[in-house]
Formats: structure tokens, C-alpha cells, sequence
């Protein structure tokens, strides 16, 4: 309370962050949480982000996201172009995160929900 710096606590959207098991959104509302994430991972199901969007939109909470399919990254470790073909990299494609966000905004329109997606890095998921 007499700090300069205000701090706003995220809440993990699953449990452990795997994708499998909504946390208690209500708990984690009343103990502080101002928005609900899984960075890092995306959640990799359009049911459990639904779900998840639901549930905040129903706390006037956002639901912030990692945007990245899992199916879409064969193997890759960087970004799809010139530097990964340049040095023998598996490479990431473009729609991997875009498709991931063209989900999402239509899942949070649904949903009512509050959006904000946490890095975009490229301009496919600017058109998303």
C-alpha cells in the first residue's frame, strides 16, 4: 500500500500451465488476480480457451495469450526465413501464431471477453 510501484498480478488460465485443467478463476479473482495467462504456452484447445474466456469475461477480467500451435512449429526452434534456411534451422512458420490469434479473436467475440494477445511477431497475425 505505500509502495510507488503498482503491481497488477497475472493468474495462470490452466493449471501448471498444461492446457488441461482450468484454475479457479474465482479464487484467483478474489485473492488479486487483474487478468488471466498462460504465457509462455499456448493454450492449445479452442474448448479450454472458450471456456477460459467465459469465465473471465464473466469477472470483467482479460484473458492475455501466447499465441503458438503447437501442431504448426515442426520442430522448429527459430523463425521460418532467411537466417534459419541460411543456417540449416527448422523454422517456425508465420501462421503458427497467426492461426492461433485468428482463433482467439473469433473465441473472445463469442465470448465477450477481453483480449490482448502478449507479442506479435509477425504480419500474418497483424492481419489475423
Amino acid at each position: 500500500e505505500t509502495s510507488s510501484v503498482r503491481v497488477l498480478p497475472y493468474a495462470s488460465i490452466t493449471i501448471r500451465q498444461t492446457g488441461e485443467e482450468m484454475t479457479d478463476f474465482e479464487a484467483l479473482h478474489e485473492a488479486g488476480a487483474f487478468a488471466f495467462t498462460d504465457d509462455g504456452v499456448g493454450v492449445q484447445t479452442a474448448g479450454m480457451m472458450y471456456e477460459a474466456m467465459k469465465r473471465a469475461a464473466s469477472m470483467n477480467k482479460a484473458i492475455v495469450a501466447h499465441c503458438e500451435d503447437n501442431s504448426l512449429i515442426y520442430g522448429g526452434s527459430v523463425h521460418e526465413g532467411s537466417f534459419s534456411k541460411a543456417n540449416g534451422l527448422n523454422g517456425i512458420p508465420s501462421i503458427c501464431e497467426a492461426v492461433h490469434i485468428a482463433r482467439d479473436v473469433l473465441l473472445a467475440e463469442a465470448a465477450g471477453c477481453h483480449y490482448h494477445v502478449c507479442h506479435i511477431s509477425t504480419k500474418e497475425s497483424v492481419r489475423a
